[in-house]
């Protein structure tokens, strides 16, 4: 749920909106301290990995789309 709302926060380079604007018309605001620390070294490799994939897949498409 908080992955996807994350995802969902971030500014699409092409129409300029969140999702979540394009979706619901308003724009959403998270609030990351009210989340709990978690210490998982293997949680936390995965999300530099899916950071660095969100990004490989956003320069691709930005790529296409010019």
């Amino acid at each position: 749920m908080l992955a996807s709302a994350v995802l969902n926060n971030q500014r699409n380079s092409t129409t300029g909106l969140l999702p979540n604007q394009a979706l619901l018309g308003y724009d959403i605001t998270l609030n990351l301290d009210l989340v709990s620390s978690v210490i998982n070294e293997t949680a936390e490799e995965r999300v530099k990995l899916i950071e660095q994939q969100q990004a490989q897949v956003t320069a691709a498409l930005n790529e296409t789309a010019e």
